[in-house]
């Protein structure tokens, strides 16, 4: 019986005669790190996370290059932790690549037996990593593929908010006035904003009569659901509503209103600088002919 070996799928590993690893432990306040050869390894260093601690790294760095090392630098991601330090080092020329950290845990497990993970530990199990090619060159973007990056989180972060702030105001006017999401599709359209806002209560709904809700509900959506003052107040005239506690929970919803047309009108703005953004790119064009990616997919949540 013949045994066939495959070649193992990993990047290409630090040359063991002239290579050094640097495994780079980076939180909050500080980051650790130590220098990796095969046969050696130094003591663990710490310095801070600002300008004097990136050029502390970088003065060690430059001492393994000027005796010859191919110096490389690993390190697993961090967050926001992360970003500031590694721009640094990419903007200075180092090579650069980025480890699991599920995986540092686990070889740090099962190189020492012992659970855990600790600011000295962690760069020796991110460079013993490296050495076996288990890593990946992270993609960094710049000028406007960064900015679009930007924006594509910020995005993402309004949409939560969106959704947490829209979610909070649903069970509030279930208490406050809950017939009203028996007239309209959406109770947190312009039009149900409109009302909410105006009147104090259900009650004080009802007493204002037909004609003054049909007014605030044409102003609110240009005359489109001014139809609907009648089946309003209709729907008013037996409430189910909450009797104690109103006041208080209308003042609620009077901020959550407030926030959540500041978040709209962000994400208006952020909208606009996307589609300013990808009208820079050459390949913008073929990514938002796919359905489902281009600016105008993106769900217009101010309705």
């Amino acid at each position: 019986m013949s045994i066939t070996l495959i070649e193992r799928r990993c990047q290409v590993a630090p040359d063991r005669e002239r290579g050094v690893v640097f495994g780079l432990d980076i939180s909050k306040d500080s980051i650790s790190y130590r220098a990796h050869r095969p046969e050696a390894v130094s003591r663990a260093f710490t310095v801070s996370q600002d300008m004097v601690g990136f050029r502390k790294i970088e003065a060690a760095l430059e001492e393994f290059e000027a005796r010859g090392h191919d110096v490389w630098v690993g390190y697993e991601p961090t967050g926001p932790y992360s970003c500031c330090i590694l721009e640094y080092l990419a903007e200075n020329g180092w090579r650069v690549v980025q480890v699991n950290p599920k995986h540092t845990s686990r070889y740090n497990d099962i190189m020492d037996n012992v659970p855990g993970k600790s600011d000295p530990r962690d760069p020796r199990g991110i460079a013993g990593l490296i050495w076996q090619g288990c890593y990946r060159i992270p993609v960094r973007l710049t000028g406007t593929y960064a900015e679009l990056r930007a924006a594509s989180r910020d995005w993402s972060m309004l949409t939560n908010e969106h959704t947490r702030l829209r979610n909070q105001l649903h069970s509030l006017v279930e208490l406050w006035c809950p017939e009203l999401r028996m007239v309209f599709k959406d109770v947190l359209c312009k039009s149900g904003r409109a009302l909410i806002c105006k009147y104090a209560s259900g009650e004080a709904l009802v007493k204002a009569g037909v004609e003054n809700v049909r007014r605030v509900l044409a102003k609110a959506s240009q005359g489109r659901t001014a139809y609907r003052g009648a089946d309003v107040v209709k729907a008013l005239g037996d409430s189910k509503a909450l009797k104690s506690g109103q006041n208080a929970r209308r003042r609620s919803i009077l901020d959550l209103i407030a926030r959540l047309n500041l978040v709209e009108s962000q994400q208006q703005r952020v909208r606009a600088d996307m589609q300013s953004l990808l009208s820079e790119l050459p390949e913008s064009a073929l990514l938002m002919s796919v359905k489902g990616m281009g600016v105008s997919d993106m769900r217009d949540s101010a309705g």
